[in-house]
């Protein structure tokens, strides 16, 4: 988020989610509270899965707890061939800071 943005965004503990597809960023939902945007991940990815088997990494940013108890929700609710953690990188850390959490994923055909 941009200057005033981050500021405002920071204060009212905003957290968007976004998606990356195709090359383009896209703001899919922000919410208010931490756990609203990981649930929110979730539904998303419930409804982009669709019960097919995934292949999934969960990213984070210097958060390697949280990005374990995201993986271990993910396994249970979702058919995981395989699951890692993992950091995000550098660039990305510099331009949302620490706390970051994210998902990648496909599905199997």
């Amino acid at each position: 988020m941009p200057g005033i943005a981050a500021l405002a965004g920071s204060v009212l503990k905003l957290c968007p989610i976004i998606t990356i597809e195709g090359g383009r960023v896209k703001v899919v939902s922000v919410t208010r509270a931490r756990r609203r945007s990981l649930d929110r991940i979730l539904e998303l990815l419930e409804q982009r899965v669709a019960g097919r088997p995934v292949h999934l990494a969960v990213m984070h940013a210097d958060v390697p707890e949280e990005a374990e108890q995201l993986r271990d929700e993910v396994r249970q609710r979702f058919d995981c061939v395989e699951s890692i953690v993992t950091e995000f990188t550098p660039v990305m850390g510099v331009h949302t800071g620490p706390g970051l959490l994210g998902v990648a994923y496909f599905m199997e055909p």
